[in-house]
């Protein structure tokens, strides 16, 4: 992975509103306990450090960086 497509990726995880989320299977609207929305938010890496393996590969697919390899 290079420094471009790292900015990439943060980039995308700044944009994701909670209804790309919630329809991709990742987080759940209005999750008893607190919301899965503010901990996205609030604490991001732990949050995707906890994900289950289907809703890893989901946010992946969402976040995945797509720079031109002749872009370098």
């Amino acid at each position: 992975m290079t420094g471009r497509e790292l900015r990439e990726i943060a980039a995308k995880m700044l944009n994701i509103d909670n209804h790309q989320l919630e329809g991709a299977g990742i987080i759940r609207a209005n999750a008893r306990g607190g919301s899965d929305w503010n901990r996205f938010n609030d604490e991001p890496l732990i949050f995707i450090c906890k994900l289950g393996d289907e809703q890893l590969e989901s946010l992946a697919s969402m976040v995945s960086p797509r720079i031109a390899k002749d872009a370098k």
